[in-house]
């Protein structure tokens, strides 16, 4: 009964004027040890609406139980594998490839081990992709919208589901109508509850950047460019979010422009816009590598692949905090994770187009 967008972990906490509903104030203290033990406790959460339904299960499922949330995380999964079989029949690959998914290391550490959501947005990606090679825009923009209820970012795949309806112009006006129905409707808690400074939107979207390669070489030309003209650091952060936002709306552009209207095209788009988002983002955390990795069971890439087995050495990060030496990995171990990826990328990208 309350906007989740609100309040903040420690306005809950603290309480100090007490404005705070004294369900969320009891809620919080039956939560014991949790609710202290959130990161960046002055921030609203981040996590849009329909991934905040999914908590909900959990909670109705076990109150606190990190059981509970990772079996609501196995539905997920499960329904992804299931998508994932009948896309690859679809497409008429063999159902063997589900492996480079299922079985990849990496999943079973951010899902099962470290609990991160992000696997929640894979069935609706996938489902939505479907519908897209069944020629189904409408319902496949459904989806789409949906998804943007767990993580915003999908809006960026929509060019290319439109690109191959643009010569219908009814499906076109439904589709986009569709999605900006249900993406305005996951949005609309946000815009309502403030984008203040406590907004966790607003401070990811800010200056945050963490395990990154690409972004922080553009940073640092941004920060050379920006001391000529007096810019401050948060200024170059900004000025490096929009670069990287232009290349990757290009990048899209361009996929889009050229697609051909065949089924593994679309779906090899979606692998090579959504490792882009990744590889452009100031944040390359490893359980984000989640949003591209079924579709490397379509189309699979040496180079991404190495990036799912690369992108584990992040955690050595923990280690070296432990011991003061951080900077060992944020200015050198980094690199081994992402260097040899970039290496072997145009590789890849070449031997796609022939």
């Amino acid at each position: 009964g309350h906007n989740p967008y609100r309040y903040s972990p420690q306005d809950i906490l603290e309480n100090e004027d007490e404005k705070i509903p004294r369900d969320l104030v009891q809620l919080a203290e039956r939560s014991g040890h949790v609710v202290r033990s959130i990161n960046h406790p002055w921030l609203k959460t981040i996590y849009p609406p329909a991934a905040q339904a999914l908590f909900a299960l959990s909670y109705f499922i076990k109150p606190w139980s990190m059981m509970a949330w990772r079996l609501v995380l196995l539905a997920v999964d499960g329904i992804s594998v299931y998508l994932l079989w009948i896309l690859l029949r679809a497409l008429g690959l063999s159902a063997s490839r589900i492996v480079v998914y299922w079985w990849n290391p990496l999943l079973v550490k951010e899902v099962y081990n470290s609990g991160h959501m992000d696997i929640l947005l894979v069935p609706l990606l996938l489902g939505s992709l479907y519908l897209a090679v069944r020629q189904r825009p409408i319902a496949a923009s459904a989806l789409m919208g949906a998804g943007v209820g767990v993580k915003l970012w999908p809006v960026i795949l929509m060019p290319l589901l439109w690109s191959r309806i643009m010569n219908s112009r009814k499906k076109m006006i439904f589709s986009a109508a569709v999605f900006m129905f249900l993406s305005a409707a996951m949005v609309a808690p946000f815009v309502a509850a403030g984008l203040d400074d406590t907004s966790g939107f607003k401070a990811y979207m800010g200056t945050w950047e963490m395990n990154d390669a690409l972004y922080m070489v553009l940073f640092w030309g941004m920060e050379f460019v920006g001391s000529t003209l007096g810019m401050e650091t948060t200024d170059a952060h900004v000025a490096t979010r929009v670069l990287s936002a232009f290349i990757l709306g290009a990048w899209i552009l361009f996929l889009a422009a050229r697609a051909d209207g065949r089924p593994k095209d679309l779906s090899r788009s979606f692998l090579w816009v959504i490792a882009a988002l990744f590889l452009l983002s100031p944040t390359e955390f490893p359980w984000y590598a989640l949003w591209f990795l079924p579709l490397l069971s379509l189309h699979p890439q040496r180079s991404l692949l190495l990036l799912t087995v690369l992108l584990p050495l992040y955690y050595l990060r923990f280690y070296f905090n432990a011991k003061g030496m951080v900077w060992l990995h944020d200015d050198a171990i980094v690199w081994l994770e992402f260097v040899p990826v970039w290496c072997m990328l145009p590789w890849d990208w070449r031997k796609e187009e022939k």
